[in-house]
């Protein structure tokens, strides 16, 4: 992550705001949180902007994100509160997500192709909170075939990711007798040590 990154979210221009917002989500580091709460508390009221910036908080931590909200509003007076309500509701919103993806991943009685799916969703929005439940997966030798390579396929998209470095490392030492796992995990890791 890069000052220029975090500077985006104050660009004169709104499709650079907003392009800032998707690479912080696709990033994902906590340290684009203060940015992305500021850009919320003073450029809320752009709508394209706002839609985009709500969109990118499922990436976050949903109680740092409160926290580094309740610390940027100390001792600020604000004409309405509506896009605050709608920051607070969308971060609460964020864990019964996470949750209710976890649950299902965990619930052997569901459809191999119903857990792939959920699984398969992230590649569009890499979050990094499930990365771990994603490595145990592919890591878990009794775990189905299907699945273990649904959260192969699916890491490899975490090109962008702060966690990339963890991700390779991981992948780096499952070793599968299952020569299209393998192939899978080495095409994982090739994508996400290409940046």
């Amino acid at each position: 992550m890069s000052l220029s990154s975090k500077a985006a979210f104050n660009d004169s221009y709104e499709l650079v705001r907003r392009l800032g917002s998707e690479m912080a989500e696709r990033n994902a580091s906590p340290a684009f949180i203060p940015s992305i709460v500021a850009a919320t508390i003073a450029r809320g009221y752009e709508n394209r902007l706002n839609f985009r910036l709500l969109g990118s908080l499922a990436a976050f931590d949903a109680a740092a994100l409160t926290a580094e909200m309740d610390r940027q509003l100390q001792g600020r007076y604000l004409y309405s509160d509506t896009l605050i309500t709608r920051f607070r509701n969308s971060v609460k919103a964020i864990d019964h997500h996470f949750s209710s993806d976890r649950k299902e991943l965990a619930d052997d009685s569901l459809k191999i192709t119903t857990r792939c799916n959920t699984i398969l969703a992230y590649r569009n929005h890499p979050q990094p909170q499930m990365v771990d439940d994603f490595l145990r997966i592919a890591a878990d030798e009794r775990a189905d075939l299907q699945l273990r390579t649904a959260a192969v396929q699916t890491l490899g998209w975490y090109d962008t990711s702060y966690r990339r470095h963890d991700i390779v490392s991981a992948l780096s030492r499952i070793t599968t007798p299952d020569a299209a796992l393998q192939a899978d995990i080495t095409r994982a890791i090739n994508r996400l040590k290409e940046r």
